[in-house]
């Protein structure tokens, strides 16, 4: 299941463009293609609500390898007179001039310029290894709690996703999912729940997983839309009420991004593009997660597309997702209810408009010819926060904006 995410030339070529953003146009391929194949096959039932069952989720390739849990100490910095051969230069805003004359070199933010097409371990996954425990023992000290599930996703998510990128098997199991599981339930933040409730549905999740509630998440916290998207996913008998209590919250939050907190955590040694790469990887763990639990979405549509479907409430829902829904599919659902229940043309080609420029949004490329460069790793940065404060939609919206022409003068 989720195969998309384990094919290697796909992951190849985030990892070497760079630009995180493009990663929401993946993204919403997968999720539409998933959508689509649990629509018709329903494979991603879930029995009973205390218990889901176990999905194991697949993974793009991720940029680095394994985050042990203890590590050697970090790769120092090489000094700044030769790179692979190739004669560096400080990074700064005008660096990127220089590369049009040199299209043999790359501009590494923070570091200088490296030979294109080249990734030197020392730089990259050496570096990256290196990083990993001390970005984990920050997060691990850190007063908030979210901070500290956050380092226990990773411990789970790094070396896992390393494994499979290598197209080796994952590791033996930790006290990740058990730890975190635990917090989970005597934790106040339904944003912990989601992230313990999507690792846990990796495959041989320990016997913890079983006793979380997506029914005890939707009675305590019944404000946000997500929830009831989330029990509907895993008790699709439910989809009615779960359609229900979405016309009533008063929230419809995205899924809780880990990057906030991971770049809270990085090393402040760290150069600019390792700092990226770095990102991306927890992103990208973001991305798996909402892949599978979109369900819930697809769900709840689905009834609405059905036969009997009570049209006032679906005509409600379909408003509800094309105003409120964080996400591009959520937007897709929007119009395909809307169109089925009568929304005016006008309407739904402004849908289709604006869904048509967000993903023109994520189709943007660098900035100039190298996908580390300054210019790239800042506009990625903005993304990223973006991302984590409104979800993919706004976001979108906002890079859009960023990178649209200038205005001619009057």
């Amino acid at each position: 299941m989720n195969e998309g995410f384990d094919d290697p030339a796909v992951a190849r070529q985030r990892r070497r463009v760079g630009l995180w953003a493009s990663g929401a146009k993946a993204l919403l391929l997968v999720v539409l293609v998933g959508a689509w194949w649990v629509w018709e096959q329903g494979a991603m039932r879930s029995r009973v609500v205390d218990a889901p069952t176990p999905i194991e989720l697949a993974a793009s390739r991720p940029a680095a390898t394994h985050a042990p849990a203890s590590g050697p100490p970090p790769v120092p910095a090489p000094a700044p007179g030769l790179l692979a051969g190739v004669p560096s230069a400080a990074a700064k805003p005008g660096a990127a001039g220089e590369l049009a004359a040199q299209p043999d070199v790359a501009e590494l933010c923070g570091v200088g310029l490296i030979q294109a097409g080249k990734e030197p371990a020392h730089l990259f996954a050496h570096a990256e290894e290196a990083a990993w425990p001390r970005t984990l023992a920050a997060l691990e000290r850190s007063p908030a709690e979210r901070a500290r599930a956050a380092a226990w996703v990773l411990r789970y998510w790094v070396p896992w996703s390393a494994a499979v990128g290598r197209g080796q098997a994952p590791p033996p199991e930790t006290d990740a999912r058990q730890a975190l599981a635990q917090m989970a339930m005597n934790s106040p933040d339904p944003g912990i729940f989601r992230w313990a409730w999507a690792l846990c549905q990796f495959r041989d999740a320990p016997p913890i997983c079983g006793q979380l509630s997506v029914l005890r998440l939707v009675e305590q916290h019944p404000e946000d839309a997500a929830h009831w998207l989330l029990l509907a996913q895993v008790q699709p008998v439910r989809a009615p009420l779960a359609l229900q209590g979405v016309l009533q919250a008063s929230a419809f939050s995205s899924f809780p991004s880990l990057t906030p907190w991971v770049e809270s955590a990085l090393p402040a040694d760290l150069a600019p593009y390792l700092r990226m790469n770095l990102l991306g990887q927890s992103m990208r763990w973001g991305q798996a997660s909402e892949a599978v639990m979109n369900a819930g979405s697809v769900a709840v549509a689905r009834d609405c597309l059905a036969a009997d479907a009570d049209r006032s409430a679906c005509l409600r829902l379909a408003d509800v997702l094309d105003s409120r829904a964080p996400d591009l599919l959520g937007l897709h659902l929007a119009g395909r209810i809307g169109e089925v229940h009568g929304w005016q043309p006008q309407r739904i080609e402004a849908l289709r408009g604006q869904l048509e420029r967000l993903q023109q949004a994520s189709d943007i490329g660098p900035v100039d010819a190298s996908p580390w460069s300054c210019a790239n790793v800042e506009r990625n940065r903005r993304f990223l926060r973006d991302r984590a404060a409104y979800g993919e939609v706004e976001a979108l919206h906002r890079l859009a904006a960023a990178s649209a022409p200038a205005a001619a003068p009057r």
